[in-house]
């Protein structure tokens, strides 16, 4: 039987936190999934598109919700930074396991 420790680590694993809480997320919050009242004053009325929702790290949603949307688009610059807890720390490992799957 091979030693446990002399299995390689992913390059990134160690940049991924093992304490993140674990919460219910979307799975998918992109702008176009968030329905808002007609007129003002401005009010979110639902959430839709609920199909990649699940129990996450904590950080999910957050890493997800920059995933998805333009590098310095408006929904990323001036909506996203409103997540409450920003996992910034993650961004590298994100990228590193989400393009290793192809996407």
């Amino acid at each position: 039987m091979a030693d446990p420790y002399s299995i390689p680590m992913e390059p990134f694993r160690s940049e991924l936190p093992d304490d993140a809480a674990i919460s219910f997320t979307h799975g998918d919050l992109h702008r176009s999934n968030i329905m808002v009242s007609k007129s003002e004053p401005w009010r979110v009325v639902s959430i839709v598109d609920w199909e990649q929702s699940g129990w996450m790290p904590e950080y999910w949603e957050d890493r997800k919700a920059h995933f998805t949307s333009e590098w310095k688009g408006e929904w990323a610059t001036k909506y996203l930074p409103m997540i409450p807890r920003q996992y910034e720390s993650t961004e590298e490992a994100w990228w590193w396991y989400t393009s290793s799957m192809g996407f």
